[in-house]
Parts: structure tokens; sequence; C-alpha cells
């Protein structure tokens, strides 16, 4: 009986408990409800109402300012309480929750269980007591940047402002100063743009575990953890949040990271019809940039993943990266990427239309580690003599080549393409061989105005071009420590007429030697100056290629070889198309010509057998063939 009543006891405290539990939160709710109208009420009519407007009026098709489109490389800094464990990554505060991640247990050996020591623990710990706004402004500048800023706030529920709404900000914990609003100030007096970066809309999506015992359970402590019963409270939070930052920073452009998707569409479009509304009284545009399945089609400015971006963009990106490799803010064991890596990053973001933001990440106590300090100095250096190519430009036809086979021995450079009103800027990557034979550029027209220079040095470099309108540069015999900079060189192509070569296009096919099909017994391929060839001597052979069509259309249709001996004529046929044509007499046998047959129509994608032969037995001659090529027109 004792017992039973023992039991029964224990049922009815736990359902006690959770009674107790569900009131607390819903009197927590209501008390945030209360507070959110308070807040607005203060702000005004432009935060509390906000005219509801279509989100394309700030989001749709947006109209980039000119500082943005010339920018191309901007710093931000990831910093907060998830700072100061200095382990793993900057997801600390949500992985030391997870029992069965390393993080946790990391955390149980130095701080103890999250019973103990929560991730509010951290915030005492957080006193950022060598920030200086000043020198990180200073250091941003000198590293080239034209914007920065800061993640306002990261998942974690810390706001860096001195925010009015979150009680849990760096004015009242932690540094007790206004971190945003310094770090802004001190930006805008250099002339630098302002960006600041949200993640707190994944604070709403339950990302932090709950287990009895644990502050992420605790009722007092749903503000910060996001667990709110009702998700009005915390939608509201978000967006009062994100107009706080802009009032308090000013800032140019806006950043949401991560989580957006999970707020609903009404609230984004408060958002926009908000950050329309401070326009007007900033007198400056403010940029949304967001990931693009979180915005209509079209909609804000995309975060692209660079390496996903393999052709240049129509509208304006953001490219996001990290000074280290394996975390965002700073750990103890964080693995930084080095300068080169950077530089190479930003010159390829920037030839397919898109800007480089790049996050660093100081210590708790507010100092940036050396070696970093050290990595954003040779970008600024290297900035310093090739900023002509970076800032200002936009991309050309072609984003560049991805060190495509050059006739000799030794591969091409990779190089990428930028350009302005007066000049197009070839930038490779590492010192390249002399000559450098950019293969995608056609030559039209050159004078006595055209110009070759290699950006740091004053001279000009002698250059010339063949008869198949090739641009080739003669690079000067320098040792590193007489070459103008680091990494990758920019030549300066000025006085020219040139166009791309649409064989090199998006679109364009290679039928190599090596991928040829063989008939007859005397055909045979060689290898010599780094390039493939078949010899090709009875004209009773013939050489095939299967062709992968993808995109339908008409093809232009171009062979590259060489026919030593004497013009020939030649004929391409595909189906019941035929293309004949003459190849006429080279200098020699290593003497590429480029000779163009004529257009093939392919009329759906698929698979197609393609023919080479000779069209005139009798006036034969050899030919050596290196390849073919088709142009989508």
């Amino acid at each position: 009986m004792n017992c039973l009543k023992s039991a029964a006891g224990g049922r009815n405290h736990r359902e006690k408990r959770r009674r107790n539990y569900g009131q607390m939160r819903s009197f927590i709710d209501f008390f945030f409800l209360w507070a959110l109208g308070m807040v607005l009420a203060s702000f005004g009519t432009a935060l509390s109402q906000g005219r509801e407007v279509p989100a394309q009026e700030t989001l749709q098709k947006p109209s980039f300012p000119q500082w943005l489109k010339d920018a191309k490389f901007g710093i931000l800094v990831c910093w907060g309480p998830y700072s100061v464990p200095a382990f793993d990554n900057e997801w600390y505060f949500r992985n030391m929750y997870l029992e069965d991640h390393p993080v946790y247990q990391h955390h149980r050996e130095k701080y103890g269980d999250p019973s103990v020591f929560g991730y509010k623990d951290f915030f005492p710990l957080f006193r950022a007591e060598y920030f200086n706004a000043e020198e990180w402004a200073a250091l941003m500048s000198e590293a080239g940047a034209r914007f920065g800023g800061l993640v306002a706030e990261h998942a974690d529920g810390f706001s860096m402002w001195a925010s009015r709404i979150n009680r849990w900000n760096a004015m009242d914990l932690g540094p007790r100063r206004n971190i945003a609003a310094e770090l802004s100030a001190a930006m805008q007096k250099r002339g630098l743009r302002v960006v600041l970066s949200f993640h707190h809309a994944s604070n709403l999506q339950d990302g932090f575990p709950a287990k009895e015992g644990w502050d992420t359970a605790d009722p007092q402590y749903a503000d910060l953890y996001g667990k709110f019963l009702d998700p009005v409270v915390g939608y509201e939070r978000w967006l009062v949040k994100v107009q706080e930052a802009v009032q308090t920073c000013r800032p140019n452009q806006i950043v949401f990271e991560s989580g957006l998707d999970g707020i609903p569409d009404a609230y984004k479009r408060r958002m926009a019809a908000f950050v329309s509304s401070q326009q007007g009284q900033f007198g400056q545009s403010i940029i949304v940039a967001g990931l693009p399945q979180d915005f209509p089609a079209g909609a804000g400015m995309p975060i692209l993943e660079p390496a996903r971006v393999q052709a240049i963009q129509t509208f304006l990106w953001l490219a996001l990266d990290s000074i280290g490799a394996n975390s965002r803010c700073f750990t103890e064991s964080l693995q930084l990427k080095s300068a080169q890596e950077l530089i190479y990053e930003l010159i390829d973001v920037l030839s397919k239309n898109g800007v480089l933001l790049l996050t660093i990440s100081p210590r708790a106590d507010g100092t940036i580690p050396s070696d970093q300090q050290q990595i954003l100095s040779e970008i600024g250096q290297w900035l310093r003599v090739n900023g002509a190519a970076v800032y200002s430009t936009r991309p050309w036809e072609f984003y560049g080549e991805d060190g495509l086979t050059s006739g000799s021995d030794e591969r091409a450079p990779v190089l990428r393409f930028a350009a302005d009103d007066r000049a197009l800027y070839v930038i490779a990557f590492g010192w390249p061989q002399s000559p450098l034979r950019p293969q995608s550029l056609q030559v039209r027209a050159s004078d006595s105005r055209s110009k070759v220079t290699l950006l740091g040095l004053s001279d000009a470099l002698p250059f010339r071009v063949d008869r198949n309108h090739r641009l080739a540069m003669d690079v000067p015999d320098l040792a590193p420590s007489q070459r103008p900079c680091s990494y990758a060189y920019v030549f300066k192509l000025e006085g020219f007429d040139i166009q791309a070569d649409p064989f090199y296009g998006p679109d364009a096919l290679v039928l190599e030697a090596a991928a040829a099909l063989l008939e007859g017994e005397r055909l045979h391929r060689r290898e010599h100056g780094g390039l493939n060839w078949i010899i090709w001597e009875d004209p009773q052979e013939k050489i095939h290629w299967l062709v992968h069509i993808r995109k339908p259309g008409r093809y232009a249709v171009r062979l590259e070889g060489s026919a030593a001996i004497g013009p020939v004529s030649l004929m391409v046929s595909c189906g019941s198309e035929k293309l004949r044509f003459g190849f006429p007499r080279t200098d020699d046998w290593e003497d590429l010509r480029f000779v163009e047959a004529g257009t093939i129509r392919f009329q759906r994608s698929g698979v197609y057998h393609l023919t080479l032969q000779t069209q005139d037995l009798k006036n034969w001659r050899p030919v050596n063939l290196c390849r073919i090529r088709l142009a989508l027109q």
C-alpha cells in the first residue's frame, strides 16, 4: 500500500512539475510578447507596422549599387561567446549538448556536464578585453577589403549589439560594450562599407537538445535557446533583432547565412519593408543576401559556393569563405588557408561576377592572431600591386582557362580574365613560362597603340600575333625576388581588338586525337610538343569520333592540324550532312593551323557519328591532325 502511495505520489509530483513548467513557459511567452510591444513602440511606426509590401520591393531583381559591384572583397569577423572554448568550430554551443558528439565529451571533461556548466556560463568569460575597433578596421583596410563587419548574431542567441529585445547581448553581459556599433563606426570612419551577418533564424529551429537538468530545458532560459511555446514570439523577436541591428549599425548589406527557410514569408516581407524604409533614412540602399532557396527566384543577392560556380553568372553573387579550413571561429586547432589559396579564390570569384566575403577568427579576448594578420597582409600587398585588375572590373566574355594544353611540353597555366573600359586583364596563377599564349583569345586587330604590360613593372612586354589570331606575350625571366608580387601575375592588354574564341566557350566540344577511332592500318598516333597527333598518310583511310551532343543546334566545325607537303581537300560528314573544305599548306609539321570547315546542325541531343575523310584521292597530301572543335552558334 505504501509502495502504491509512493508511486502515485511520484506521478503526481511529476505531473505537477509539468503543469508548472507549462504555466511558466506560457507566462514567459506572454512576457516576451509584452516586451516586444514595448520595444516596437519605442522604435516607432516604421518598425512596428512596416508597409505591407511585396518582398520584391527590396529583394526581387535587386539593383546592386556601384560600390558593391566595384568592391570585390570584404572581411567578416566570426566572434562571440563560442570563441571562448576555442574548440572544434563555431557550432560549439549546439554540439556541446549532442551526447554522441566529440564536443560533448570535451565539454564534460573540461567544464563539466551541461547540467553544471551550460552555454550561458561562457558569457561572463567572453570579456573581449583587447578588442579595439579601430585596429580591426585598419587591418581590414590594409588587407584591401572595401567592406566588412561581423556576425551580429549567430544561432547561439547572443547579440553583439546593445539589444533592447534580447537580454543576452554584448552590452549587458561579457564585454559590456556595443561591439557591433563600435566596429561599424570605425569602418565607416575609414570609408569602408558595413555588412552584418545573421544566423539567428536557426536559433528557432530546435537546435538545442533539451534534457532534464540542462539549462536548455529550463524555461527561464527559453529566450536564449529558442524554446518558445508560441512560435509567433520567436518570429517577432527574429524580426526585431534585425531591425535593432540595422538601426544601430546602419549597414550597407545584411547577410542571412542559415535558417531563413524556417521563417514564414510574412516576416520576410516585413523585413523587406523595414529595410526599404531605412534606405530613405540612411540615404543609401541596403543589400540583402541569402541562400537561393530562402528567397523567391531572382530575389536578393544569392550566396553561392565558389567551388560549384563553373561559369560566369548573369547576376552579382556573394561567395562566403573562411580563413580557417576547419572552423570559422578561433579554435586552438585552427588550420589556416594560405594567402595564395585565398588570392586564387578571390580572382576566380570576381572572374565569374562574384564578390568574396572572407571570415576571420579573433580570439575571445579580441586579439587577432599574428598568423591570420600575416595572411591578410599578404593579400593586401598583392592587391596594392594588382588592384586595377580587381576593383571596378567586370567579367569578360569567358571567365578564363583551366590549364588548357598549349603547344609546348608544359601545360598552360590557369588563367582568369577581368576587364574594364580600358583594358583586358589576363591573370596567371603562378609565374608563367614564356611566351604566354592564352588559348581562348582571338586578336582581330592590333596596331602601334597596342600594348602589353605586367602590373607592377613599368616596361611594356614584347608580343606578337600569329596567323591563327593568337597572342603570344614574352614573359621576362625574373627571379622570384625580382617579380612585382607573389602567387598570381596580371598582364594588362590595351589597344587590341580582342574577342573570345567561340571554340573555347562553355558549349564547345573538343574531339581529341586520342579519342578518335582509326580506320586503316597506316593511321597512327604520335605525341609531340605536348600534343597528341594523328599521322594520316593514306587517303583511303578514315577517322571517326562519337560525339555526345547535349544542346541541339548548329555547330561550327574547326580542324586543328598541319599539312607541310601541300594543301589537301577534306570532308567532314555526320549523317546526311557533309562539309567539304580545303586545308592549306603549312610551313612545317609543327605549324599548327586552324581551319573552319563550316557548320553542322544536330537536330536533337544524343550521340552522333562524325567521320573525317579525303574528298580528292588523286591530289592527296598527308595530314597531321591534332583535334576537331565544335562551337554552338
